[in-house]
């Protein structure tokens, strides 16, 4: 079984918050890549019980399985690693800052491609980061841009006269430096901001495609281990995903370099976890995520993993007023 699904699929069963100090990426070391358990077995189909996912689209995830079946099929410009929580190299062969450090110059892997084989530039970071912050994409998740230099110029609605103008439709603060070179420029200093790359929305996708693309929407194209392999639908029954052979098969966040176990992934879409556990009982269910009310005590030792969460949840309490 693949360490990158049961980082997202089963890492939902028992929920710990993982933090580190420093999102500095660590490129100066030489690359190494983590050890599967001895039992993991290459190939074969696993199927996992999600709920139906509002959107699949990298740009506008909403919830936790959208962002699962986003995780396998586009991956983002840098990985956390799902023990430690450190920023990994993911699509970048390396990341530094730039004059008072409030600018990143992220350099890309020159054999990444799109799943339908076209190659990953700087062009399709700038179309896709773009994409996200701009008005009338709409974005559940564009205000992660918001530091970004040229947020608010394209996050408002244009005036008609400018609507045409590719100039007003991309992020001042985003630029291609060269064929796989891309620069950041945040509006001040701000280290962790390296951390919001590994997000489903800085996924890069293709900059030819067309702005609103219905087809994209239901089958994104990206640079992920997997594809889709029919279009998602609102009502399906199932998210069908098989290994993509191009995969540059070099992330190190991940066991296996991230090109995962299965040959096939197959998602089935049941409307709550009561339903998920009760078909992973019935054995009809690889994976399932275990709900909320069901004591983890329940639950056989060899049927459970435990994994860390690399994300910080936020409790905010009133402070206004005494208690």
């Amino acid at each position: 079984m693949s360490h990158r699904v049961l980082r997202a699929v089963v890492g939902c069963l028992v929920l710990a918050l993982a933090t580190t100090s420093c999102a500095a990426l660590q490129v100066e070391k030489p690359q190494t890549f983590r050890t599967a358990v001895p039992q993991a077995r290459e190939g074969g189909r696993l199927v996992v019980g999600i709920s139906p996912p509002a959107s699949i689209d990298p740009g506008n995830i909403t919830d936790d399985s959208g962002a699962l079946v986003a995780s396998l099929v586009c991956e983002p410009l840098v990985s956390l690693d799902p023990v430690s929580g450190d920023v990994g190299r993911g699509l970048l062969t390396s990341a530094s800052t730039s004059g008072d450090g409030a600018a990143f110059i992220l350099t890309l892997r020159k054999d990444a491609v799109f799943h339908d084989g076209t190659e990953l530039t700087s062009d399709d970071v700038v179309y896709a980061l773009s994409r996200v912050a701009r008005h009338d994409y709409a974005s559940a998740n564009a205000d992660v841009l918001r530091p970004v230099v040229g947020y608010d110029a394209i996050s408002q609605p244009l005036p008609p006269t400018e609507t045409g103008n590719p100039t007003k439709r991309e992020l001042r603060g985003v630029r291609a430096l060269s064929k796989h070179a891309v620069e950041i420029t945040l509006s001040e200093r701000n280290a962790e901001f390296l951390r919001a790359l590994s997000l489903p929305l800085a996924a890069p996708v293709p900059r030819r495609l067309p702005d609103q693309d219905d087809d994209f929407t239901s089958q994104p194209v990206c640079a992920g281990p997997y594809e889709l392999v029919r279009p998602y639908q609102q009502g399906d029954e199932t998210i069908e995903l098989r290994r993509f052979a191009d995969y540059y098969g070099s992330n190190d966040a991940f066991t296996r370099a991230g090109r995962g176990y299965p040959d096939v992934i197959e998602f089935r879409l049941l409307p709550t976890r009561q339903d998920q556990l009760k078909a992973f009982r019935a054995g009809d269910l690889d994976v399932a995520h275990l709900p909320h009310d069901v004591p983890v005590s329940s639950v056989p030792d060899d049927q459970l993993v435990r994994a860390m969460l690399p994300r910080v949840e936020l409790l905010g309490l009133p402070t206004g007023e005494g208690p």
